[in-house]
This record gives C-alpha cells, structure tokens and sequence, in this order.
C-alpha cells in the first residue's frame, strides 16, 4: 500500500489501505491516514472525511491524531456534510484537546464559518453560548447564530421562544447591520403575533431606525405593519398615519396589501365618524378591487346611511350583492336595505327584504331582527294573525332575547287591539318563567352577580354562581350567556368536560352573538382531545355560520387536519386546495395545506402527484412540514429507483440549515441505503456510524435504533460473504501477529492542507 502511496498509485494505494484495518493500532492509524490522502488525490473528499475521523479516534500516534482530527473538521465543514454539528463538535474536540496547537487560531476561525453553516442553529447556539469570552469573530457569528434561531421558532409559530433568541442575536448588534435590522423587524412580527402591539411597535421603530433598514423589503411592510399595530390599540390618528406613509411609500403599486391598507384607513376614519373621508378610502378600495371589496362596498353604503343618504346606501348595497353574491356581507346587506326602505317609506319592498334574508340566510344573527321586523310591518298592516306568527316564532325559537322580550311586547298590543287579553294570558301563562315579570327580576340580579364576577376575571367565583343561575332558573332569560362564560371559565381552568357540555349548549340553540366563539371553542377541545369527528361537526358549523374572516379560516383548516386525521384523505385533499385559495391566508397555512395534500395523495398511492407537492413546500426546511416534506421527496425518488436524484436532494437538505434533525437523520439512514445499493459499504456503514454517534442520544424517537440495526445488517452481510471485514470494534488481522509490519509507517505524514 505504502509503496502504490509513493509512487502516486491512489487506487491501488487504497485498496490495498483497506485490508490494513484488522488491528486497532498505529499501523491501522497510519493505513486510515493515508487513506484518506489517497481519496483527496481521487477527488473523493467524503470518503477522505470519514477516513480521518476513524484516524483521529485512535491514540497510538498522537501527531496523526492531531492532524487527522483538523483535517476531518475541516472537511466536514467544508462539505457542508454536517447534519449533527460533527464539524463544530470536532473543531471543539481539536481546541480541547490541542489547546497549544499551532493550529488553533484556524481552528477558531474555522468554528466560526462552521456555525454559520452549520445545519442545526438550535446546537449552534448551545455551542457558543458555552465559550464565555468570545473575540470579534465568536460575536459576529453569535449575532447571526441567533438571528436565525429566532427565525427557526418564528416560523414554527414558537413566538415567546423567538422574541427571548432575537433578543439574544440584538445583545451583539453592531456585526452586521442588515441582521440586526431584521431582527427588529421579526421581534415586533413575533410580539404582533402575540397581541403584544406596544411591544411590536417598539421593535417596528427600532427596525426602521436601524441604519441599512431602508434598503431591505420589509422596509415598506413595517410601516403597514405599523398601521396595524395602533388599529389594534384603537389608537386610530396614529393606525392612519402609519398605513397613509406605507401608501405613499408604495406609490401606484397594486396589490392586496394596499387594498387592505385603504379599507383600514376607511375604517379609522369611520369609527373617529369622519364619514365622507372614510367613504373616500372605502372607494379606492373598491377601485383597487383586489381584496375585500365586498366589505369596502358594504362599509361605504352603511356610512351613507349615517349620512342620511338612503338612496345612495340602497344602490350601493345593491351592487355588493350583485357583483359579489356569494359575499359574508350579503345577509348584512340585506337587513341594511330594509331599514333604509322603512325610512324611505317603502315597506312593501322592506318586507320583501327581510323575507329575503330569512329565506336565504336562515342561520343569519339578522334572522330574530328580521321577524320583529315583520311583526311590526305586518301589525302596521292590520295583518294581525301574520304578525301573531312572526312574533311568536321569535319567542319560541329564540327565547331570552331582547327581540324575544320586543315581540312579546307586540303580541300584548295585538291581542289587546283585538280585545282578546283572555288569549293573551293563556300564551303568556304557557311560557312559564320567562314572562314571570318577579321572577325575570329575580333572574336578572342572580345573573347580574356572576357576570359582575366573571368580568372582574374571577373565574372560580363565577363558576360556581353561574350554576347557581342556571339551577335557579334553567329557562332564564340569560341562559344562553350564562352558559358561554361558564363554559369559557372552565376551558381556561382545564376541565374541559364541562365545558363542552356548555358550549354545546349554546352550539344547540339558534346562531347567536356566541355562536362563532363557541363553536370554535367546541371544535378545539373535541380536537385536542382527539375526538376528530366531533371536531370536524364543530368545523363544518363554523364554516356555515361564520362572518369573521379568521374564523371561516380556522374552519377550513380545521376540517382539512381533521378530514386527514380520520383518514377521509380525498376529502382532505379537496379541503387542502380550498384552504389554499382562501382569502387572506398565511403562508404558514398554505404550507400546510400542501403537506395535507401531498401526504393524503401518498396515502392513495398517488406518489407522482404526492411528489410534486412535497417539492413546493421542501425549499424550506425549518418547519416540520417542510422537512418532511423533504425527506419524502428523497424517498420517493429512492424508491422510484433514482438514486442519483435522492442523493442529490439529501445533500442539498443538509446544506439548507434546518433544525428539524429527526427528518434530516432519516434521509442519512436513507443515504446509507443508497450507498448500499450502489455496492459502496464503506460510505455506507460510516454514514450510519455517523448518525448513530453524533444524532442526540436523549431524543425518544426510532433514529438510533433503526441506524444500528441497518449497521449492523451490512456488518453481518460482508461476515457472511466472507469479505474479512468485521466491524471495527472487533478487528483481527492474523498476518500481523508478530509485528514484522509495525515499523512500515514510522515515517511522519505529510500535513494535508485544504
């Protein structure tokens, strides 16, 4: 071997290397050594990593220990071949063990681009936050370790965890700049988030301050954020202000953010009863039309009717349910054109708006309004009986209400004009408690009392006067609210048993100011306690009856996780493609919503069309889905037979610096795989001895298991065939027993430099 070494022989140099392994000695130290200089003459500079770290794990020469051990460090980093942090933990190996090393000043510049490469930030950070006395380079690298740590957290939607790493990357900002800009910027993201808006606002000055800020994108994005944050205050001069400056900044820039950006300036200027001005922003969102403009359509008729312009108000509102049909606001418009047709005096055309909206919204809040509408137009028209009918079915389908107590107010003057008080008292009589006026008293000072303690956020207290209401009086008036806030006190102490049996009540009765909240209350809980079908009712519901837009997002969501949960996947698949297409949907939920698809479409042996999702979302890899997702593309394409291919995504997956080493370890027992089926035992029993030493022994998953006993399998395999190549703790190389070869390598190696 040393001889074929000499005379530039590499190949046959290190074949013959390799039969030198059979003892754990300074022969087999120096045959690992040269071995490795014979691969990096080969050009095959993995192959030559993992011959020097074998090299640098034995202790007969101290000098080739040394070498071997930077050279592997070196290697590794520069491959970007460090899934584990083998390349920081060796060069930490290397400070340790050689703290006068002619080398260590490289040795700590080169930690230092390790960490930038690194595909782990999470031990990255763990890393250096153990050197207590960090120089210039350790700093700088600490600053955008961190930065990106953060990152990691935010878009697992971890925001506590990511404003304590930004915070931690901002102790050290004068590296660099631009990071330290972005860092503002995604902390007050992360304290938005949160609902932490003076926080967010904070940051999102600090960012904009910070010089090299204007040349960033979320340079213009800030100030819409801005915006935003003081509309959640309700400090509504400053949200104009804000959202005016990232208009400006955009210029004539079309896009749904600035359509949002005018709608929200329309709103500020509404609630501060600025009308024309917010109808004046309310008309370039509909100009713009890119987002919304059903709501800005309706907010603009509404406002006109504040302004006593009801013809205007009708037309506008005619056209939000001609040119958007299928809008949230069309029950709302409806309602709205009928109020103005009563105060135009047309009440023919305002009674065939209610009956319009009742017909066709059937679960609308509107309804109960509606029928006391009819009530009264109908009562006007001396149609006695047909207002007996509207009124009655107000008080029997939504009882307690105040529509309830109004129409039994119109049912008292009817029969009193028909000079029928006797019949009167009948109905009331048979309504029991709720036309109880001492009792109603009653019911209203009992339930006073608890709400009083549920507001003041006593929720034990309240709890237990909540039932004593409801015991009292099981067909109060308040039975609906009391049940809502009993309900919510117990979810937030964690008997959620109860509060389901609360929510549903309220879920049972017809779609009230609670219904939303209960529903998606309802859902959560079924969904967390894994009773999936129950959640996916609760969903479904939501979706039917909701008029906030989050709401009708988190049931759409909720439906497709729960449709893949119960193994409805082509259902999944087509609620997927609707979450993907709703409006105003973030990107961490349309990531997700390919994920479903992708893993429904593999659960249907559909693999191509599966593929093809998982490569729209495997560009980022730091969610779980996107590493996942990752890793199933390598695996498809493993067992689609192109194993060039899946060698190829499973490096690339290393060099993207993901923190989710659960998958990115499963694609290097995949590599190990390819290795072998490719005839090549060698990469592939030390890419597995790589995994099952450097993967984190605490983690309570499958990944050493499986990796020793792929090892081993190989092990056992090259036994069998003969191959005299047992695994390396257990060597045995009968030709060298009287250590004639012992003196072969004495000469010191070259030091290899890259």
């Amino acid at each position: 071997a040393y001889c074929y070494y000499k005379l530039e022989q590499y190949d046959s140099a290190a074949v013959s290397f390799e039969k030198v392994f059979n003892e754990d000695d300074k022969l087999a130290q120096n045959a690992y050594f040269h071995l490795a200089d014979c691969f990096i003459e080969l050009d095959q500079k993995n192959k030559a990593r993992l011959a020097f770290e074998f090299a640098s794990k034995l202790d007969f020469d101290l000098e080739i220990k040394e070498e071997a051990l930077f050279n592997y460090a070196l290697l590794t980093s520069e491959l970007y071949h460090s899934p584990f942090n083998e390349a920081i933990s060796a060069f930490h190996e290397f400070i340790e063990l050689y703290p006068n090393s002619n080398r260590l000043d490289d040795a700590y510049n080169f930690l230092v681009m390790a960490y930038l490469y690194t595909s782990n930030y999470k031990e990255a950070l763990n890393s250096l936050e153990k050197i207590s006395e960090k120089d210039h380079g350790m700093k700088e690298a600490y600053q955008k370790v961190a930065y990106y740590r953060g990152l990691e957290f935010f878009n697992n939607l971890h925001y506590e965890n990511a404003i304590e790493t930004f915070n931690k990357s901002l102790s050290y900002p004068g590296y660099n700049r631009a990071i330290a800009a972005q860092t503002n910027y995604w902390r007050a993201e992360a304290y938005y988030q949160l609902g932490e808006y003076e926080n967010a606002i904070e940051s999102y000055n600090n960012f904009l301050t910070t010089s090299g800020a204007f040349q960033l994108e979320e340079y213009n994005l800030a100030h819409y954020n801005m915006g935003y944050s003081y509309f959640k205050l309700k400090d509504y001069l400053n949200s104009i202000q804000w959202f005016r400056k990232y208009i400006g900044f955009v210029k004539n820039e079309s896009s749904k953010t600035v359509a949002d950006a005018y709608n929200r300036i329309g709103d500020s200027y509404f609630i501060s009863r600025t009308y024309w001005v917010a109808i004046e922003y309310y008309d370039k969102a509909i100009e713009l039309g890119l987002l919304d403009k059903d709501y800005a359509l309706f907010q603009r008729g509404f406002t006109l009717g504040l302004l006593i312009r009801p013809e205007k108000k009708i037309n506008t509102l005619q056209r939000l349910l001609d040119e958007h049909p299928e809008s949230a606001y069309t029950d709302d418009a409806l309602f709205e054109m009928a109020k103005s047709n009563l105060d135009l005096q047309n009440p023919d055309i305002a009674l065939e708006k209610y009956l319009m909206l009742i017909e066709r919204y059937p679960t609308s809040s509107y309804v109960k309004k509606s029928l006391v509408q009819l009530g009264l137009l109908n009562y006007n028209k001396d149609q006695n009986q047909k207002a007996l009918n509207y009124y009655k079915k107000v008080v029997t389908e939504f009882p307690g209400t105040a529509e309830a107590k109004n129409a039994l107010t119109g049912i008292k003057n009817i029969y009193v004009d028909m000079n029928d008080v006797d019949s009167y008292f009948a109905y009331v009589n048979g309504l029991g408690e709720f036309a109880d006026v001492e009792l109603t008293e009653q019911d209203s000072l009992v339930y006073s009392a608890a709400e009083k303690l549920y507001m003041d956020g006593d929720c034990e207290k309240s709890i237990l006067q909540f039932n004593e209401y409801l015991t009292k009086f099981p067909d109060g008036s308040f039975v609906l609210n009391a049940n809502f806030y009993l309900a919510d006190c117990q979810n937030r102490q964690g008997d959620t048993e109860n509060a389901l049996k609360a929510y549903n009540f309220v879920i049972s009765k017809p779609k009230n100011t609670f219904t939303e909240q209960a529903l998606l209350a309802a859902a959560s809980i079924n969904y967390n306690t894994e009773n999936y079908m129950e959640a996916l009712s609760n969903y479904q519901k939501l979706e039917q009856v909701a008029e906030i837009n989050n709401n009708i997002i988190l049931s759409r969501v909720g439906q497709m996780r729960c449709s893949y949960l119960i193994k409805s996947y082509q259902v999944a698949i087509q609620l997927a493609e609707k979450v993907r297409y709703t409006e105003k949907i973030s990107d961490e939920l349309k990531r997700e919503a390919y994920y479903i698809k992708g893993k429904s479409l593999l659960k249907t042996k559909n693999n191509q069309l599966a593929l093809d999702q998982f490569r729209l979302i495997s560009k980022e890899v730091n969610s779980k889905e996107g590493a996942e997702a990752k890793y199933l593309v390598c695996e498809l394409y493993y067992k689609n037979g192109n194993l060039e291919m899946a060698e190829h995504e499973i490096f690339d997956f290393a060099a993207q610096n993901t923190s989710q080493e659960y998958w990115l370890a499963k694609s290097f027992i995949l590599l190990a795989n390819i290795y072998y089926h490719g005839k090549d035992n060698f990469q592939a029993k030390h890419t597995l001895k790589s995994v099952i030493n450097n993967y984190n022994p605490d983690a309570n998953d499958d990944i050493i298991k499986t990796a020793t006993l792929r090892y081993n399998a190989i092990i056992k395999e090259e036994k069998e065939m003969g191959l005299g190549q047992p695994d390396e703790i257990e060597l045995n190389f009968e030709g060298n027993k009287d250590g004639r070869y012992k003196e072969l390598f004495e000469e010191k190696p070259d030091t290899i430099n890259f």
